[in-house]
């Protein structure tokens, strides 16, 4: 739906999981990969991303 950002997507289908890392969100679009940080964008230190059509969101497994 228009107008959604990357932090309401992912709370909207519960948030990322206890195996997946904030730190390592991605938003493919296109050929483009932009790497996301949910932590920061929590903390008000970097941009809440409006996702496109067509934008698949990817969380990468928590390395520890």
């Amino acid at each position: 739906r228009e107008g959604l950002t990357i932090s309401s997507a992912l709370a909207a289908v519960g948030g990322v999981s206890e195996l997946g890392s904030e730190r390592r969100v991605f938003i493919l679009r296109g050929d483009q990969q932009i790497r996301v940080n949910l932590s920061e964008i929590k903390a008000g230190e970097a941009e809440d991303l409006l996702l496109e059509p067509g934008d698949q969101v990817f969380v990468k497994r928590s390395v520890l």
